[in-house]
């Protein structure tokens, strides 16, 4: 359910072999950390970073060192901050593409906090991915665009070698995702051939003020409370998603001619943007109107069929 992951913590009780500024790589807790800069022309250590098992390990002072600071020599920089990221799924388990229950997540947290001697609570969790992998009949790259909108925002197309393998909706601090994982692995470096077709779909949380109120800190994810609460945020998104399926002809045949007329014309790419300019009063009721529409004169064959997998794959992970 948890895949990628930003996470910071305070080293305010940690000792570091290393005096900040110097260039030379060093290790702690068996992980061997390079500088990075702040250019090209490595003038100015901003931070120490390292590997673990997948995650990737920042090591940050107690301030941004700033380039017209030279003069500084970083002499009263000191070690402040601890930033992990990339997947914890994969940080468990190696992959990202088998189950990853609830109890697999507690586990994880816990080996991560007793590798650096910090505890849950004192991680602050600041970008965060939820999701599951649903078993779809047909390649899941065969539902990818179906995938139409979220709430007034239209999912975008990610071009890869191109082909369209996902599909993402934007918005100001999260996004909702869509991909065929099959055909995501099979272009990774071990080229991973899966026996079932897999689409996978996330809430990327990529601003912490999006999360659940529930949902701060590393101990949040231990708790069933915190795990629910991502849930039901995520559940209450994909109802909200309009899917492109085959139209329900009785409901088109019952519709005004305005109104077919507006929902053929909502498929132009140009259509809202020139009513924003040249009737933008009534452009949100406009918007509106279609959002009716779609929801009115589509199907709901696919959207039915994985609000149920996703509802069984919850309740199969949270009991793991």
């Amino acid at each position: 359910m948890i895949d990628f992951i930003r996470a910071e913590a305070t080293l305010e009780d940690k000792t570091i072999p290393c005096q900040f500024g110097q260039t030379e790589p060093f290790k702690w807790l068996g992980i061997e950390f390079a500088p990075r800069y702040n250019n090209d022309a490595k003038q100015l250590v901003t931070q120490y970073t390292g590997l673990y098992m997948g995650l990737h390990i920042s090591l940050l002072p107690d301030r941004k060192p700033f380039y017209n600071e030279m003069l500084f020599s970083h002499k009263s920089l000191s070690f402040k901050t601890i930033r992990i990221g990339n997947s914890l799924h994969k940080f468990h388990k190696g992959n990202n593409y088998s189950n990853f229950g609830r109890s697999e997540i507690t586990k994880a947290i816990s080996n991560l906090c007793d590798k650096f001697d910090i505890e849950a609570k004192d991680w602050e969790i600041k970008k965060l991915e939820f999701g599951f992998n649903i078993s779809v009949p047909e390649p899941a790259k065969n539902y990818i665009p179906l995938f139409l909108l979220c709430k007034k925002n239209e999912f975008q197309s990610i071009m890869t070698k191109n082909n369209c393998f996902e599909k993402k909706c934007f918005f100001s601090q999260y996004a909702i995702k869509a991909y065929d994982k099959n055909e995501l692995l099979k272009l990774e470096k071990e080229r991973i051939a899966l026996s079932t077709n897999i689409l996978r779909i996330e809430m990327c949380y990529n601003q912490k003020e999006k999360l659940p109120k529930r949902v701060i800190t590393l101990a949040d994810l231990q708790s069933e409370s915190g795990i629910r609460a991502l849930h039901e945020d995520f559940n209450k998104t994909m109802n909200q998603i309009v899917f492109a399926e085959e139209y329900n002809f009785d409901n088109l045949k019952k519709a005004t001619s305005e109104e077919r007329n507006l929902f053929w014309a909502s498929f132009q790419s140009d259509y809202l943007k020139v009513e924003e300019k040249v009737n933008n009063k009534e452009l949100k009721a406009t918007k509106a109107k279609i959002k009716q529409l779609r929801e009115r004169l589509f199907k709901k064959d696919f959207k039915s069929f994985l609000l149920k997998a996703l509802k069984t794959k919850w309740i199969e992970l949270f009991c793991s």
